[in-house]
């Protein structure tokens, strides 16, 4: 099993990241999946979609807040194979950003992709590009080298899709328990998932 922490400024999309993975991948591909009860901002425990591909177990998580992510990487028995780092696009690298960075480089995990989220909020191909630039100097400011895999995207319309008369918060807050049924029209859904797609490829492909 590949452990994959999914870390990041707080509000930059980790949690709703792995809501959409769970969502998409759970229902059309069938694939195996676990999720602990949380939230976005009222997370009780660790985030997870499990999944395989290619014969690979993966387990991307992430943790309730700030200090769960201190004390996981004070703890030498806590292991981790890679890393996504979600940061938003409309805010850049914020001092959760960095400070995710520096646990990581310190932790010696060398594998990592950037997942550059809410691009639509950003909505100007300029600050994007900008916000990506920035995030690779410090990327290699902290040891990660020039050459790290960044992945545009937004999941929220992904979620609207799949649960298109839930309100997001309720969705978050109250763990999906009353969900309507997804939208089954792949010639939707495909098109909104394929930021988690490329995302997930470029993980399987730091092994």
């Amino acid at each position: 099993m590949k452990k994959i922490l999914v870390c990041g400024h707080v509000d930059h999309g980790k949690t709703t990241l792995i809501r959409a993975m769970n969502a998409y991948f759970k229902e059309y591909y069938n694939l195996e999946t676990e999720e602990n009860e949380g939230g976005s901002l009222r997370m009780v425990g660790r985030m997870h979609s499990v999944f395989s591909l290619g014969g690979t177990d993966y387990d991307f998580f992430d943790l309730p807040g700030e200090a769960d992510y201190e004390d996981f990487f004070e703890n030498p028995d806590n292991h981790v194979d890679a890393a996504v780092l979600v940061c938003a696009a409309c805010d850049g690298a914020l001092p959760g950003t960095i400070a995710a960075m520096k646990r990581l480089a310190k932790k010696g995990v060398s594998k990592i992709v950037v997942y550059l989220s809410k691009i639509d909020i950003a909505d100007d191909e300029d600050l994007i590009m900008f916000m990506e630039e920035d995030l690779r100097e410090l990327l290699e400011q902290n040891g990660f080298g020039g050459n790290v895999s960044v992945i545009k995207g937004k999941v929220q319309g992904l979620l609207d899709a799949l649960f298109p008369e839930e309100p997001a918060r309720w969705r978050i807050i109250f763990n999906n328990e009353t969900a309507p049924q997804p939208i089954k029209d792949r010639n939707v859904l495909n098109p909104l998932a394929a930021p988690i797609v490329k995302l997930i490829q470029a993980v399987d492909g730091l092994f």
